[in-house]
Order: C-alpha cells, then structure tokens, then sequence
C-alpha cells in the first residue's frame, strides 16, 4: 500500500516541482513587462507619464478578463494552457521590438498597447483554471507553506534577473546606445517563454486520486455570477481584494517614472531595491505561510494590512531628498505585506469555500478587483497631471503626485484592516 501510495504520488510532486518552474519563468516575463523597464519602453516611444500609470495599470485592467473563466469547461487544460501562454508571451516580447518597426512614430504607441492588452487578456482568462490545476497537487494542510516557497523561488531569480537586467541597461545608456536595451528585454522574454512552454509539456494531469489527497471538503455549489453576486459571504470576501487592488493600482502604475524622474534613481539601484526587498520578502514568507497554515489566511491578512500601512506610510513621505532610503523602506514593507496578501488572494477563497469551488470564486474575486484597479488608475490620472501641472502643489501645500495617492492609499490599508476585524466573518478549517 506505502509504494503504491509512493508511485501515485510521484506525479504530483512532479508537478510541484514544475509549478515553482513555471511560476518563476512567468514571474520573470511580468517583471520584464512591468514598472521602470516597461516605463522606459513607453517614455522612449513618446508615451506621457500619466498614460504610462494607465498602460501599467492595464495589467489590473487584464485580470478582468477571468470573469470568463467563470463559465469554461476546458476538458484538454494542458494544451489549451500550452497554446494560451505561448501567444501572451509572444506578444510581450514583440513590444519591446515595437521602436524597431517601420510605422509612422503615431502609431507605435497604438501597436505598444493593443499588443500589451490583448497579451495580458488572454493570459488571464486561462490563470484561474491553472492555478487550479496546479494546486490539485498540493495537500490542503500545507498550501501556505507551499505557496510561500514557490515566491521565494520566484523572488530569489526574480532578483537575478532584474539585477543583471538592470546592468545591462545601464550599460546600454552610458554608451547612448538605448535602444539595445529593447532587444534584450525582448530576447529575454523569448528564452523565458521556452523554458516556461517547458514546464508546462512535462507537468502531468491530476486525477481523482489527487483529488482525494488534496481537494477541499466542501461540497461543489453550483457557481455563476448571479449566485456569487447575492451571496453575502463571497462579497465580504472579495471586498478585501477589491480595495486591495484600489491601494495598490492608485500608486504602483505610477512609482515607475517617480523613481526615474523626480527621483532620479538609476535602473541599477532600481534593481537594488529589488534584491534586498525579495531578500526580506523570501526571509518572512515561510513564517507568514506557516501563520496561515497554523492560525488562519484571516488573522495573516490583518498582520499583512498592518505592515501595508507602514509601507504608505514611508511613499507618502518620499521626496528626492531621502527618496533612495525611504523609497527603499517602502519596497520591503511592500514586499512584506504582499507575500501575505498575495498568498491569501486565492488560499482564503480554498479555505473557506473548498477547492471544488474555487476556479469561478477566483475568477470573480480577480475580475471585479482588477477591473476596479484598472478603474482606480484612470481616476488618479488625472490627478497626478493636475498636480505636475501646477507645480507638484495642492491647495498651496508643497507635495509631488505619488505623495498625495501614497496618503490616499494609506487611509485605504487602514480601513481594511478595521473592515476584516469587525465586518468579515469566516470559519475556521481544520489544520491538524
């Protein structure tokens, strides 16, 4: 019985190995397509600042599209992953080759953002089901500790990567030769893809003796979005990730060109941040993961708030003056919170509603939050141009554009941490 329980389970560890493979591979496509890398490509191809935070902010706007997720029945879920990826990547990849193209300078941001949305739509319609997928191999009485030593996989190559790519594009610029830097965010994208095509063709498909080892016990409901619309439980929920995305996608989109501009920090220390905020990140998401595992993804969440607060808190009091010490205390703290955020994302939702149900509860969690982030982006805009428009002041009071949304984003964090104490109730699972 011990073998055969030995030989079943091989696949599945198999499969974990693979899932922190491809995990990294896609975490180091997004970093390549995200802040001051993707800012850079932007402002080279004529793209204002506030344009930018929308475009950054785009990658929100993307997660929306798992609202489709909600009603797929995909029998064939590793080829239909397979294929999906290999398009999104491929698309990622082609945007930075876009200031190379033989097109009238006018269109070259319209080819940038059309690649880049439907890059990130079509990469997200296929997230939930994968996640899903994946986590099928994982034992429900360690999915915290799991999920917190596949980021620190992805951090610690996350780190390397930004480094040497940070470097490298440094080197780019104090040659005058810029435009390099595109090719090899490109050619780095392209050799991420294979690798990631990779791990996907060896990964193996679950079946229903997985499911006995790791689904939850909650009876499968029949989901759609009228059902998770009315159920007071879902939303309360939901709600948490909802503002979440809010604090977030009301300042993130728009650090990218603060850093390089008003900052004026290099894309090396840029990368810098990177490294010793992941280092911190690596070092505190095992413990996190085991507080969740231990107590609940509830009581993480209110801890993760808490640092979130002390995070905007510092944003808010960044200037040009402290900008490389403060900017970088914010990072970690950032950092810190995010690994129990992140994490708590879709474990809450396996928690709580069992693992039978959680692909369409996923799904809507992340499209209402990411169409709402995408949203909070837009409306800030607008208030990051009024700001740099009138001589980064407000009511005569002295104060550059990401300070104010940095404030804005802490009463945010503070309220959520008094809305998950008081307003959302959840059942304790069984962790023995």
């Amino acid at each position: 019985m011990l073998s055969e329980f030995k030989n079943r389970s091989y696949p599945y560890l198999l499969n974990r190995c693979l899932y922190i493979a491809e995990a990294l591979l896609e975490y180091l496509i997004t970093l390549t397509v995200s802040g001051a890398f993707i800012a850079k490509l932007a402002s080279y191809i004529g793209i204002s600042d506030e344009i930018t935070g929308i475009i950054t902010g785009m990658i929100s706007l993307g997660v929306a599209f798992q609202f489709i997720a909600i009603y797929l029945n995909i029998r064939s879920v590793k080829p239909t992953l397979i294929t999906v990826h290999i398009i999104n990547q491929s698309l990622f990849g082609l945007i930075y080759l876009v200031p190379f193209f033989n097109i009238p300078a006018q269109l070259k941001p319209v080819l940038f953002i059309v690649s880049f949305a439907i890059g990130l739509a079509i990469s997200n319609v296929i997230a939930p089901i994968k996640l899903t997928w994946y986590m099928k191999s994982v034992d429900t009485r360690c999915r915290g500790v799991f999920t917190a030593k596949k980021e620190i996989v992805s951090l610690i190559g996350g780190m390397i990567y930004t480094t040497v790519l940070g470097i490298l594009i440094d080197g780019f610029d104090a040659e005058g030769l810029s435009i390099c830097s595109f090719i090899t965010c490109s050619v780095a994208i392209f050799i991420s893809m294979v690798l990631h095509t990779v791990t996907l063709v060896f990964s193996k498909d679950t079946d229903p003796y997985a499911m006995k080892i790791a689904a939850g016990k909650s009876e499968k409901i029949h989901m759609n979005l009228k059902y998770m619309i009315s159920n007071r439980k879902i939303l309360s929920v939901v709600l948490v990730f909802v503002l979440w995305y809010v604090a977030t996608y009301i300042t993130t989109p728009f650090f990218g060109t603060y850093q390089i501009k008003e900052l004026g920090l290099s894309m090396t220390y840029i990368s810098v941040i990177s490294i010793v905020s992941g280092i911190i990140r690596a070092l505190f998401s095992i413990p996190i993961g085991k507080i969740a595992d231990r107590y609940s993804f509830k009581f993480m969440l209110l801890l993760s708030f808490g640092i979130l607060s002390g995070a905007f808190i510092f944003s808010t009091l960044t200037v040009p003056e402290n900008g490389k010490v403060f900017f970088m205390i914010y990072s970690v703290l950032l950092a810190v919170s995010q690994a129990g955020i992140g994490s708590a994302s879709y474990n809450l939702i396996y928690e709580q509603f069992g693992s039978e149900n959680a692909v369409p509860i996923i799904a809507f969690s992340n499209a209402v939050s990411g169409t709402v982030g995408f949203l909070t982006t837009l409306a800030a805009s607008p208030l990051i141009a009024f700001i740099q428009k009138n001589g980064n002041s407000v009511f005569g009071f002295e104060i550059y554009a990401q300070q104010a949304v940095s404030l804005i984003a802490l009463i945010i964090s503070v309220a959520v941490i008094f809305y998950l104490k008081f307003a959302v109730k959840t059942k304790e699972c069984d962790k023995q």
